[in-house]
């Protein structure tokens, strides 16, 4: 497994770190817009984002992780342009994070340090659940949403795609 890191900010580093962790040396490439921006937590940055169309050909990358966050809309964007150059999403859950058996979720879910989702709760393709968030029972979010740290999603509430919930934000169901 070859994996490209997209966005080598703040977030990019967080994601890194967790997967550093579980699946060392998974991460052979970075692209960011930052063209001074030359290594990565000692990892090449190759480019921009227009390079990946190309990286599967290539350079033979067979994932991707996006390391944007706050612009749910630019994550969107670019999730659907790495999907249709033929790269999987890869999926990143934090050691600390608690995911109930019976929760569902979507390829590409992000769930960072300290998080919880709970039963029957249900995440969309790329959900970014960020540090101490709580999905709770059968809250259902959608697609490319972010649940910013220490929001609580209630349980039974909807979130709808491409939505930023604020830290510390409650949304009752």
């Amino acid at each position: 497994m070859k994996c490209i890191l997209i966005g080598g900010g703040g977030h990019g580093r967080v994601l890194f770190e967790t997967i550093e962790k579980q699946r060392p040396g998974v991460v052979v490439g970075v692209l960011d817009k930052n063209r001074q921006m030359k290594t990565f937590e000692g990892i090449p940055v190759l480019g921009g984002d227009e390079l990946l169309p190309h990286l599967k050909g290539r350079d033979h990358f067979t994932h991707f992780v996006i390391g944007l966050d706050g612009d749910v809309a630019q994550r969107a964007a670019l999730y659907v342009a790495a999907r249709k150059a033929g790269l999987e999403p890869l999926a990143v859950i934090h050691p600390t994070a608690w995911i109930s058996p019976n929760a569902k979720l979507a390829p590409g879910c992000q769930v960072l340090a300290h998080a919880v989702v709970n039963t029957n709760a249900q995440l969309g393709g790329h959900v970014l659940v960020n540090t101490a968030a709580i999905i709770e029972r059968d809250a259902i979010v959608g697609a490319h949403a972010h649940i910013g740290t220490r929001a609580v999603i209630g349980a039974g509430a909807q979130v709808k795609e491409t939505t930023f919930i604020e830290p510390g934000s409650v949304v009752k169901g």
